[in-house]
């Protein structure tokens, strides 16, 4: 699997080269409208691959909001709803408020595409106040400071804190330019993306750091790896985790 990751990196960066076609960060109009895309296509799709990682990892999720009846949900990095219409398919009559947190490009280009009187986009977490669980899959690494933006989902009235996918460094935090084509960006793969390319800053915390932050008023209830080598950089892998957190009463 390693051998694969380090493979892929590299194809990537070589694919790169030739293409003169790269776009610079998640904010950009090419990008976001590719993911709004993909995910109204995946909602019009009668079933969905429950194989897929991703899918199984949304799922997970899902049946603990499920079991514990939570009706208030934050989706951070949500992009154009690939969760909520996951929930929508499985769980058609359950009844919940879902706010999706997103760059001010996307949350535009979403409240003119989709009208769902539970769905809502925002672009900041000051709107947001008490909710039963924070969501967020890989995309914390993704912000502009991790830890301070860590630092304020810390201070959200919220019962939970789920966070997936999400990649930590046993060593030293790190950033790095990565570069993905856009064709693998979303839901579906669409062929003639595959010559456009997005380069962002992937910001990897130390995992010490990430669990300091939640160490005084939380408990953490579950923790372990859900992708192994998830990310390469130079030679060094990084895997992806699953963490769920408690909140303690005060």
């Amino acid at each position: 699997m390693q051998l694969l990751g380090i493979f892929k990196y590299y194809f990537i960066k070589i694919r790169r080269i030739f293409s003169s076609k790269i776009h610079n960060g998640y904010n950009n109009l090419i990008i976001n409208k590719s993911i709004i895309k993909k995910t109204v296509l995946f909602n019009k799709l009668e079933r969905f691959n429950k194989n897929d990682k991703n899918c199984k990892r949304t799922i997970k999720f899902l049946n603990f909001v499920r079991k514990r009846n939570f009706k208030k949900i934050v989706d951070f990095g949500g992009g154009a709803g690939y969760h909520y219409f996951i929930a929508k398919k499985k769980m058609p009559s359950f009844n919940f408020k879902w706010i999706i947190i997103e760059n001010p490009k996307m949350v535009q280009l979403c409240n003119k595409e989709f009208k769902y009187e539970n769905l809502f986009f925002y672009n900041s977490l000051k709107k947001i106040n008490k909710l039963d669980i924070f969501f967020s899959s890989c995309a914390i690494n993704y912000t502009k400071n991790p830890i301070k933006t860590l630092k304020i989902i810390s201070k959200l009235d919220a019962k939970y804190f789920y966070f997936t996918r999400t990649p930590l460094s046993e060593n030293a935090s790190l950033t790095y330019n990565q570069f993905s084509c856009l064709a693998d960006k979303g839901t579906l793969r669409i062929r003639e993306e595959e010559k456009i390319f997005i380069e962002y800053q992937n910001k990897i915390i130390n995992i010490k750091n990430f669990e300091g932050i939640f160490k005084d008023n939380f408990n953490i209830i579950l923790k372990y790896v859900d992708e192994k080598n998830a990310f390469f950089f130079k030679g060094k892998s990084f895997d992806t985790y699953t963490y769920i957190i408690k909140k303690k009463k005060i």
